[in-house]
Formats: C-alpha cells, sequence, structure tokens
C-alpha cells in the first residue's frame, strides 16, 4: 500500500512537470510541440487500465486550471478533462480485452495495432478538444481545422516517441518493484559492452547530435530543411538494437530537437515546422525496430530449435543402437553416458554388458516408450 501511495505520488507529480515543460517548450521555434503528459497517460492505461484513470483525470484537471487557467465548471474543466481521456481508455482497453496487445510492443503487429487504435482516438481527441475551446469561445470558428491538426499533431508525437520509451524501458521495471518489494529484488546481472560497443554507441549517439546541430546550428543549411539527416542515426540504432533502441533514439531525437531549439531561441518563422517529420520518425522507428527484435527472435528460435533436433537424434541413434544391438554404428549422448559411467566417444557397450545398466522394469518401460514412438510419431 505505501509502495502504491509513493508511486501515485510520483505519477501526478511528473504529469504536472511534464505538462508544465510541454506549455513552455511550445513557444520555443522550431521545437516540436510535444504534449508530454498524453504519452504518460497512454503508458499507464495500457499497464493497469481503468484504475489509473481516477489519477489521470485529478491529474489533468489540475493542470487545466494551473497551467491553462481554465474554468473548473466550464467545457475545458470537468467535462473536457473527462471526454479528453476517455478516448484513450477506450483505445487501452480495446488492446487489453480483444486483441491481447503486448504492452511492449514485442512484434510489428503489436506496433500496428497500437497506432491504429491510439492515433484514431487522438482524432476523436483532437475534435473534442476543439469543441471545448469553442463552447468557452477561447478560439474562433474559423481556426477550428487549424486548432484540431496542432492538436492531434502534439499529441500524436508524444504517442510515437514517449510511450514506447515508457513501455519499454520504465514499464516492466515498475512491474517488477511491484511485484517484488525492493529488500526481496536480487542484484540484476548487467553485460558491460565490449569496447567495440561502446565505440559505436558513441558514434550513433555523435550522428545524431551533429544531424541536430546542422538542422539547428548550420546556417547555410537551414533553408533546405535537412531533416532526412535525423534518419540516419535512428535507422542505425534500430537495426543495431531493434525495437528497444528505436524507441530510446526517437525519444532521445525528439529531446535534442527541443533541447535545440531553447538553446538557438531562433526567432519565429525562422526555422522549419518538425510536427509532421517527428511523426514520420516515430512511426520508421516503430516499424524498422519491431521487425529487426521479430528477425532476431526468430534466429534465437530456430537456434534453440536446432539445438534440441541434435540431442533429439543423438538419442534417437543410441537407442537404436541399444535395442538393435548395433554398437559400433551409435554413440551414447554425453548427459547420459555420463550417467552409467562410460566415455561417449567409444561405441555403445555390448549387449550383455547394456543388460546390467538398467533393471529389467526399466528395460521394459524402456522399450514400451520407444514402440510408442515408432506407432505414434511423438517422443515421449
Amino acid at each position: 500500500m505505501k509502495t502504491a501511495c509513493s508511486l501515485t505520488g510520483h505519477v501526478a507529480n511528473f504529469f504536472l512537470i511534464a505538462d508544465g515543460s510541454a506549455t513552455a517548450s511550445q513557444s520555443w521555434e522550431g521545437a516540436p510541440p510535444t504534449y508530454w503528459p498524453v504519452g504518460l497517460a497512454i503508458a499507464l492505461l495500457l499497464y493497469t487500465g481503468f484504475e489509473a484513470a481516477p489519477l489521470l483525470f485529478v491529474s489533468g484537471l489540475v493542470a487545466a486550471v494551473l497551467s491553462y487557467h481554465r474554468n473548473i465548471f466550464g467545457w475545458c474543466g470537468i467535462p473536457g478533462v473527462a471526454a479528453l481521456y476517455g478516448w484513450y481508455l477506450a483505445a487501452a482497453l480495446t488492446p487489453r480485452s480483444r486483441w491481447r496487445n503486448d504492452p511492449e510492443m514485442s512484434t510489428l503487429r503489436d506496433v500496428r495495432r497500437y497506432v491504429i487504435a491510439f492515433l484514431g482516438a487522438e482524432f476523436f481527441s483532437a475534435i473534442t478538444g476543439k469543441l471545448t475551446l469553442l463552447g468557452d469561445h477561447l478560439i474562433q470558428p474559423a481556426d477550428a481545422l487549424k486548432t484540431i491538426a496542432e492538436w492531434w499533431a502534439s499529441d500524436a508525437i508524444a504517442i510515437l516517441t514517449f510511450t514506447p520509451m515508457l513501455l519499454v524501458f520504465v514499464v516492466p521495471r515498475v512491474d517488477r518493484w511491484f511485484k517484488f518489494p525492493p529488500n526481496h529484488l536480487a542484484a540484476s546481472q548487467h553485460r558491460w559492452p565490449s569496447r567495440s560497443e561502446i565505440i559505436e554507441m558513441g558514434a550513433q549517439f555523435g550522428s545524431g547530435v551533429l544531424a541536430i546541430w546542422i538542422v539547428f546550428g548550420l546556417t547555410s543549411a537551414i533553408p533546405y530543411q535537412p531533416l532526412y539527416l535525423l534518419f540516419i542515426p535512428l535507422i542505425w540504432v534500430s537495426v543495431r538494437h531493434g525495437l528497444p533502441g528505436a524507441a530510446l533514439s526517437v525519444f532521445a531525437i525528439n529531446v535534442g530537437l527541443t533541447l535545440a531549439a531553447w538553446i538557438t531561441q531562433a526567432p519565429r518563422g525562422s526555422m522549419p515546422r518538425l510536427q509532421f517529420a517527428m511523426i514520420g520518425l516515430g512511426l520508421a522507428g516503430l516499424c524498422l525496430g519491431a521487425i529487426v527484435s521479430e528477425g532476431k527472435r526468430s534466429e534465437d528460435q530456430l537456434r534453440r530449435r536446432g539445438t534440441i533436433c541434435k540431442k533429439h537424434s543423438e538419442w534417437l541413434a543410441w537407442a537404436a543402437g541399444l535395442l538393435t544391438s548395433r554398437p559400433a554404428r551409435s554413440r551414447g549422448p554425453r548427459n547420459f553416458t555420463d550417467l552409467f559411467g562410460f566415455d561417449p566417444a567409444f561405441p555403445v557397450p555390448l549387449l550383455a554388458e547394456q543388460e546390467r545398466m538398467l533393471s529389467p522394469e526399466s528395460w521394459k518401460r524402456l522399450n514400451d516408450e520407444f514402440e510408442e514412438t515408432l506407432r505414434t510419431g511423438i517422443s515421449v
């Protein structure tokens, strides 16, 4: 109970901090207008389901009053916040109940369903947000379409760049923290990267910093808007590390662009608008990372199956040698021959010696199981 209350407090504080930082960053020219609280809300809803809805509602209502100075009883207050997060809750419950989605998005199918569910929910959320602003006379009807597009883009960037990072890196650790208290958690075994891996990671980080510097700091390149350079580190990391690398890389690029916009403080209209570039980066990173991760898992499964098949063939050859009394053609598997105390490099012992290894009941059971395997084709 104490752990749950502590986590609830941390989540509420982070929600308000993220809301304030998102509001501030939207005034920086060239920064992708990312609304971070939406990414946090979706990660919580995917992890806990309906249990997170009250916390998100209260946090969203407090943010609306403190950050945006909305009337708590107006359309942008209680009804607006409930409707906005209601769409995300519906989208989160659909994969959990009907699609049986993996929250960590370990396959391309999971990524596709995640994107369809939450970008679709965001479309309706943006329309709802526009209607609440119109209801409180905060925007003009002529600005409705522009408001919907900007609202959808800022939340979509958070859905594609922030939520995957939380689902892959933060949520599993929080889940283990809940299931195993800190005093019961064993020290995890981490493999330190080799020198070549450290050099490669440094080169990947450097390529990302260089791409962001060219976009923001190289005056001669700014008119050409070389946003395609941002795909180079993303593809590199995704191919090497799969979905975890892609999720972390997209999030780092988004943060790097925001910091670059804050550092440069470029005048209004001098920098390219990066909303749709970040959406493209997020989609490309998730899809490519999922494909690479699936391929690596398939290779591992084939390798394990090959090892199992090799062991089975050794057992079958050894059993055939036992039952056919042809010792010169079969050699025993090491783990079984060690049990009986003879070297597997030598031929199987003669039949007279084999009969002394097992009791008559064991020989009968071995013959019955072997005949059952020959009859059904299924190993017992």
